[in-house]
This record gives structure tokens, C-alpha cells and sequence, in this order.
């Protein structure tokens, strides 16, 4: 596959074919954002990751290849949106959630009629994500996407250019540490 990257001749200055890029970069940086992005912010993140690199391309210097170069966007516009989203909850006084999540548990009736299970599920879930927000990043990517986003296998083997057994591994290793780290913590998998 030929890669949209800029050449001996075209670093610095000039304008890589960004639709190009786009196309080959699209699909990774989507998946990595939905791993490394605040739940339900993967495609504006994504977004703002292309518009900066449009925006800042006479700021790249050439000493890597482009794709590097627009993942290290990516990434610090993911961590941005972690603060911005820590200091919104600080300002608000969140501790509920989100309101989708909120307005599922007030629907769902028979979780209201078990309030210590409803307590139990809500340290599991926030435990899971704090466990998932420290995996290495190829274990986080992947359990990201499988369990907490819903893909299907063939689905993140795509998104992250794996094979079957690879993708299949990587999950098995991932879930396993997250299983370690709950049985550490003295937690049950709900």
C-alpha cells in the first residue's frame, strides 16, 4: 500500500495530499480515539486532530513521517479533552454520570429495588475503566473496542490492521490483566 507520507522532496513546506492521507489514516486514528478519548468524543477528537494538522502542516518540520506526526496531534488533543472533561465535572459536581447513563438506571425500575447491587455495579464500572485507562496502549485499543465499544472482531482486526490471531490474543491478554487487577483489588466481575 503506498502511504501518503511526504518525501525527501516534499518535507517542510509543501502540502502532502491530505486527502490521501486521510483515507490511510482515518479508520487508525478513529480507533485509537475511541481508546484514548473521553467515551463518546473518539470522532470530534478526531476532527480536531485534522483540522490542526491541516492548520499547523507549516509547523511540521519533516523529521518524522506524517502519519507520526498526526497521531502526536491526536494525542494531545485526547488528553486536552480529559481535562477539559475533569474540570467539567469538577465544576458541575458530576458523580452520577453522564445523563444517558443516569436516565438508563432511572428507567431501569428493578435496579432501583436492588440499591446495594446498584452501588456494586457502579464501583465495578468505574474500577473497569480506571483499570482500562492504564493498560498498555495495544491492550487498552484493543478492549476498548471489543468490549466497551461493541465492535466485532473483524471490525477492530480492520480498524487496527491486525490479523484474526492477533487481534485474538491481544484481546485474551487484555482481559486477563483486567481479571488480575480486579481479583487484586478484591472486586467481582459483574
Amino acid at each position: 500500500m503506498a502511504t501518503a507520507e511526504c518525501s525527501e522532496s516534499t518535507c517542510g513546506r509543501a502540502t502532502p495530499d491530505f486527502a490521501q492521507l486521510y483515507e490511510e489514516l482515518h479508520p487508525r486514528l478513529l480507533a485509537t480515539a475511541r481508546s484514548w478519548a473521553p467515551p463518546g468524543t473518539a470522532e470530534d477528537v478526531v476532527q480536531e486532530t485534522w483540522a490542526a494538522a491541516v492548520s499547523g502542516w507549516d509547523r511540521f518540520e519533516g523529521r518524522s513521517m506524517a502519519s507520526t506526526w498526526v497521531f502526536g496531534i491526536l494525542r494531545r488533543q485526547s488528553a486536552r479533552r480529559w481535562r477539559d472533561r475533569e474540570r467539567r465535572h469538577v465544576r458541575l459536581g458530576e458523580s452520577l454520570g453522564d445523563d444517558a447513563q443516569f436516565d438508563s438506571r432511572v428507567a431501569d425500575e428493578t435496579a432501583w429495588s436492588d440499591p446495594p447491587r446498584l452501588v456494586e455495579t457502579r464501583i465495578a464500572t468505574e474500577a473497569l475503566l480506571n483499570i482500562v485507562k492504564v493498560l498498555p496502549s495495544r491492550y487498552r485499543t484493543i478492549i476498548t473496542l471489543r468490549d466497551l465499544e461493541g465492535l466485532t472482531a473483524q471490525e477492530a482486526e480492520d480498524a487496527l490492521k491486525l490479523s484474526s490471531g492477533n487481534q485474538r490474543v491481544l484481546l485474551h491478554r487484555a482481559r486477563h490483566r483486567v481479571q488480575l487487577e480486579f481479583e487484586r483489588r478484591g472486586l467481582h466481575a459483574a
